[in-house]
């Protein structure tokens, strides 16, 4: 009797667990939280639903602070990014105050969501700033559509303006597993995020910033996804752009197919007058790269614009194991196009 008790109990609970996530978070939002009287402050899941509700109907807060002030479980609901498109972006500043996000869960290759966004965040437009967001146990399951973007943290983080910068500062992925959806063709995968980016024809200079953040957790870009890293699939830095990546880490699984696979990025390039640089990062952990390049820091290093910059300096790698092409596999760069390596090392903090 006691034995059946028991397989019951474990039934139930692998029941409870199967179905944790039921419908999507933007149904159950808090309609009447008004970030204006809440002076900006988050203190619950369904008030972090309502702010992706309003960014989503075209509220970009640009230069207003939103301050979590209690851990957040987001477990009870399927999650749509906060900016789920790319003329909806979120412009303000999120502070997680070093605040748990917890149960992030998206599985977009099986709900109907509404574009090719996964990640707490879709989109970053100009002027927006994340600090102090640590996210824990979850899951994304990227989209399926051509150019998919899967992330545990933004999807795509975009400004073409020198006067709108963006900053990324003291974000973690401590355990959101990150898969890309198995029909997507041309797409980024990555620990924290998807891709990170500048328009190749900016008129003006643009500026974005990545310090002091880290994964720790298994990204896949399965089947035909292009380019996969544990902090970025993608960096490109176009015309007069400066794309700065500091301090950063990966210690995750890397897996990738096609295309470019890095331990941090699965791409890092620069257009025209462009500069995009890896500075002080570290990388550790398996890097399959499947017959793409296949890089300890960086898949594809590419500086094939006028003027342009492609640079890693004073990073290091760990590789517990990497496995790619075989012409195109290496410590640091899987495929070096005109990019500069700078007093790198293998295994220096070993």
């Amino acid at each position: 009797m006691t034995r059946i008790f028991i397989l019951i109990s474990i039934s139930f609970l692998v029941f409870v667990h199967l179905n944790a996530q039921t419908g999507l978070w933007s149904k159950y939002a808090d309609h009447s939280w008004d970030p204006v009287a809440s002076d900006y402050k988050i203190e619950s899941a369904a008030q972090l639903a309502q702010l992706a509700v309003m960014v989503n109907k075209g509220n970009t807060f640009e230069n207003k602070t939103f301050t979590l002030i209690n851990d957040i479980d987001l477990s009870a609901h399927f999650w749509i990014p906060i900016g789920e498109e790319s003329s909806t972006p979120f412009c303000g500043i999120f502070d997680g105050n070093d605040n748990i996000i917890k149960g992030l869960e998206i599985n977009n290759n099986k709900t109907d969501y509404p574009g090719t966004y996964s990640a707490l965040f879709g989109r970053l437009g100009g002027n927006a700033r994340l600090q102090y967001i640590v996210l824990t146990d979850g899951e994304i399951k990227g989209g399926m559509g051509d150019g998919a973007l899967t992330a545990a943290l933004a999807a795509e983080v975009s400004t073409d303006d020198d006067s709108k910068p963006i900053y990324i500062s003291n974000c973690y992925n401590h355990s959101v597993k990150v898969t890309a959806g198995s029909g997507a063709r041309g797409g980024c995968t990555g620990g924290l995020i998807a891709a990170i980016r500048t328009s190749s024809d900016a008129e003006k200079d643009a500026f974005i910033f990545i310090e002091s953040s880290g994964n720790k957790s298994p990204v896949s870009g399965v089947s035909t996804s292009n380019f996969t890293g544990g902090v970025a699939g993608l960096v490109s830095a176009g015309n007069r752009a400066v794309i700065d990546i500091r301090d950063c880490y990966n210690c995750a699984d890397i897996t990738g197919s096609k295309e470019s696979t890095g331990g941090l990025i699965g791409r890092m390039q620069a257009g025209d007058n462009g500069i995009a640089m890896l500075t002080n990062c570290k990388s550790s952990g398996k890097i399959n790269g499947g017959d793409g390049y296949t890089g300890g820091l960086v898949g594809h290093l590419k500086a094939t614009g006028v003027n342009s910059t492609a640079k890693i300096i004073s990073s290091d790698v760990v590789n517990k194991e990497l496995k790619g092409n075989a012409a195109h596999t290496g410590a640091f760069v899987g495929k070096n196009e005109k990019g500069m390596l700078d007093n790198n090392s293998e295994g220096r903090n070993n």
